[in-house]
């Protein structure tokens, strides 16, 4: 029970960040959109490497992958 509480709360922080990264990439900042974009895809990578302690490298990788596609995919349909 404690790795799907653990697995659910990584999979939220890697929501987070897929949110953050699609608001700097259109909305107004001080650092300059790479640094931004590419700090927030070194954590999506920190991330991922914590799932790997729970589900296999597929398992993750995919997860991270229909979580930042479901992100974008909300974020096209408000715009």
């Amino acid at each position: 029970m404690e790795n799907r509480s653990e697995v659910a709360r990584i999979r939220q922080e890697i929501e987070a960040e897929c949110v953050a990264m699609t608001q700097g990439l259109t909305g107004y900042g001080v650092v300059s959109r790479h640094a931004f974009v590419f700090a927030r895809m070194l954590r999506l990578s920190s991330l991922e490497e914590k799932l790997r302690v729970y589900l296999s490298h597929e398992q993750a990788l995919e997860l991270l992958c229909e979580t930042y596609n479901r992100v974008l995919d909300e974020k096209q349909k408000e715009s």
